[in-house]
């Protein structure tokens, strides 16, 4: 999460920013709104609660991107012979030449799987 990262970043400017006006400076604590004690509570519950969003982000969205561009690589065509649905898988995908075997597995009544797998490549020939 850029986010996250974006605010820790600010964060650890503006601590920065107080040490050097406190210590260096010697403006003391009033400008800073809260005592140095309290900014680094509040930095460690900000820290906190992001890990906590990172981990749930992590657990419930990540997996769900993978099934989707898992999906997505499987290339697959339609073909319509006979008013059946034939869906062409071939392996490997966008190969062409060589010599392919043919295998028609039947889904259900109008789709059928055709299963174009390489037996041997163009270059072998």
């Amino acid at each position: 999460m850029k986010l996250a990262l974006v605010i820790l970043i600010l964060y650890t400017l503006w601590v920065a920013v107080i040490i050097v006006s406190i210590y260096y400076l010697n403006l003391g604590y009033r400008w800073s709104i809260l005592s140095m004690e309290e900014w680094f509570i509040v930095g460690c519950v900000l820290f906190a609660f992001i890990i906590i969003l990172e981990v749930i982000c992590i657990t419930r969205v990540a997996p769900s991107r993978k099934k989707e561009e898992a999906s997505k690589k499987l290339m697959v065509e339609k073909k319509v012979v006979e008013g059946k649905n034939i869906w062409v898988y071939t392996h490997p995908e966008g190969v062409k030449g060589g010599v392919f075997s043919k295998t028609y597995v039947p889904v259900d009544d109008e789709n059928y799987l055709e299963l174009r797998i390489q037996i041997k490549n163009q270059d072998m020939m």
